[in-house]
């Protein structure tokens, strides 16, 4: 399976992760929204709750522990 943010790569996101979380933010993109995923041990992929405005200074965040695993990478996925 191909990489997703190799689709964003004309982003400028910053992240940060642990053992569980994935967040990221983006101070330009080519949407005017983005959002974290997760992607999780278990397969599954986690989604920040809620889009955020590229350039806004906002976060976004994304947590295994809501589908009971932990972290195996994540990204950031940009909207319109």
């Amino acid at each position: 399976m191909a990489d997703p943010s190799s689709a964003s790569a004309a982003a400028s996101c910053r992240k940060s992760q642990d053992s569980n979380t994935f967040g990221t933010y983006c101070s330009s993109a080519e949407g005017r929204y983005f959002r974290a995923v997760a992607v999780c041990k278990n397969g599954r992929e986690v989604r920040g709750q809620q889009w955020k405005r590229v350039g806004s200074g906002s976060w976004s965040w994304a947590y295994c522990t809501q589908v009971n695993s932990s972290l195996s990478w994540g990204y950031a996925e940009i909207g319109n």
